[in-house]
């Protein structure tokens, strides 16, 4: 399976410690990379299991400075047809309201895009998630980001395609455990590493031309964030407290 994890009403960043048995161990840290108690969120997905929640609504925001837009249709849905806006109210505030959802329950997940910000759920209620994104020093900043939204009940073509674990930071090029790794195509998946903290996964078969994708740091004070994605290929840099990139374990699902 994958687990994602994201701090809730904070400026901390929790990342997955380890997951086994009927548990999920999770750690949060602040700006500096020491421990720090905070609120979070935390998604599991595995295969073969009958469950009522589903990926209800995803968006991809593209344009982090501007107050109200529409996001980028092949990178967003909303499985109550309604329209989707993100908004920012001031630097690294922003909200993302999916029109005739009901957010009264489930499950919200957030990663910063494209950025080395820390980028975390604020709260949702009502049809809107609303995400705080900060810098190193535990400033506000602003940063594009990805938030997928899971409830109960509702139907929704959107589903997870792939996932992976990955388990060995400093290697070049590997195949991550199939026990924690899921390639909807049936074909390979291959974890490459280029530099200190900047990675690929790629999964054979797959075309990723729209959906949406969340990775969260493992076993570390680290945050690492999605780059870009395209082919079947999702990029990840991940960086320690002073913003530098370095090498961490990290999981990664995508939905479409």
């Amino acid at each position: 399976g994958d687990i994602q994890v994201s701090a809730y009403a904070s400026s901390a960043h929790c990342n997955v410690t380890s997951w086994g048995g009927s548990t999920v161990s999770v750690a949060c840290y602040n700006h500096s990379g020491a421990a720090v108690n905070s609120d979070h969120t935390v998604a599991v997905m595995l295969n073969n299991v009958t469950t009522i929640a589903s990926h209800a609504a995803y968006a991809w925001t593209n344009d982090p400075t501007t107050a109200s837009y529409t996001p980028n249709s092949g990178y967003s849905y909303n499985s109550a047809g309604g329209a989707i806006t993100a908004t920012r109210s001031a630097t690294g505030t922003y909200a993302m309201t999916f029109t005739g959802l009901s957010l009264g329950g489930g499950d919200v997940q957030v990663s910063a895009y494209g950025s080395s910000a820390n980028c975390n759920v604020g709260s949702w209620g009502g049809a809107t998630v609303n995400v705080r994104c900060w810098d190193a020093t535990g400033a506000a900043v602003d940063s594009d980001y990805t938030v997928s939204v899971i409830l109960d009940n509702v139907t929704s073509p959107a589903k997870v395609v792939g996932y992976a674990w990955a388990s060995s930071p400093s290697s070049a090029s590997y195949t991550p455990s199939t026990t924690y790794s899921f390639n909807s195509s049936g074909q390979g998946i291959t974890a490459t590493r280029s530099s200190a903290g900047t990675y690929a996964m790629s999964f054979a078969g797959l075309t990723f031309s729209s959906g949406d994708v969340k990775v969260s740091a493992y076993g570390s004070s680290t945050h690492c964030n999605v780059t870009s994605w395209g082919g079947g290929t999702v990029y990840v840099k991940c960086y320690d407290a002073s913003n530098t990139p370095t090498d961490a374990y990290y999981t990664v699902v995508l939905t479409e």
